[in-house]
């Protein structure tokens, strides 16, 4: 489905020790993605929310704006899926070796999901939006398959709202309702540790008596690649 860069983000002020110190995620409401668009200024992020993303990936201004630039050049390229989705681990390695200083404990994940997730997406969401999702929708034409070569280090149960962002299990305080009815909690990094534990655990959250953000919701599988400096 596509591939982002991010780093091991703390685990949610609000959240017990049922949650790992270290987590993440493909929402952003949990974690930074770079590019993201956190860096656009006419995104409605306040100066204060874009310094801490910054400095999330170690990024003064200077290095900041030599990262936007490189951003803009993968978007035009195609490349680059706004905001965030590298269309191939190529393109996000690619992406990584042109910057011009190492980002320290950078991580490349790739979201996969099975093909009724991708014919549900593509249902949901074909109507002709004025949005960047749009360009997912593109993406999600090709396959949700990831790429060989990765470490699958759990599934996430996510939501994705018209604009393309995803929603997690986590950020909607799911995974205590879950833990209660099911005994399946968040594992290594916040993930869900089996395949079928975390279907389960959808369906249960997709119940009517189970608040949570009205979007569809999915299992995605979370893999890691390996990022190799060229320095």
């Amino acid at each position: 489905m596509g591939y982002v860069l991010t780093k091991l983000a703390a685990r949610p002020t609000h959240k017990g020790t049922t949650v790992p110190d270290r987590i993440i995620s493909m929402s952003d409401c949990l974690t930074t993605f770079l590019p993201g668009v956190w860096m656009n200024e006419s995104c409605g992020y306040s100066e204060e929310e874009r310094r801490r993303r910054a400095d999330f990936f170690g990024l003064d201004a200077g290095r900041l704006a030599t990262v936007s630039a490189r951003s803009d050049a993968a978007l035009d390229s195609g490349s680059l899926i706004w905001p965030s989705v590298f269309a191939s681990v190529s393109d996000a390695a690619s992406f990584v070796a042109q910057l011009d200083d190492e980002i320290d404990g950078l991580w490349l994940l790739g979201l996969g999901a099975d093909e009724a997730t991708r014919a549900m997406l593509l249902r949901e969401f074909t109507a002709p939006y004025v949005h960047p999702l749009v360009e997912v929708v593109d993406l999600l034409r090709t396959g949700t398959k990831v790429e060989s070569g990765g470490e699958i280090l759990g599934w996430e149960i996510l939501g994705v709202d018209v604009t393309g962002q995803f929603h997690s299990w986590l950020c909607n305080d799911l995974d205590d309702a879950v833990l209660a009815e099911l005994g399946t909690g968040p594992g290594r990094f916040g993930l869900i540790e089996t395949e079928p534990a975390a279907v389960q655990a959808m369906k249960f959250i997709e119940r009517e008596d189970v608040p949570r953000e009205d979007v569809p919701w999915f299992v995605g599988a979370i893999s890691r690649y390996p990022l190799q400096s060229s320095r």
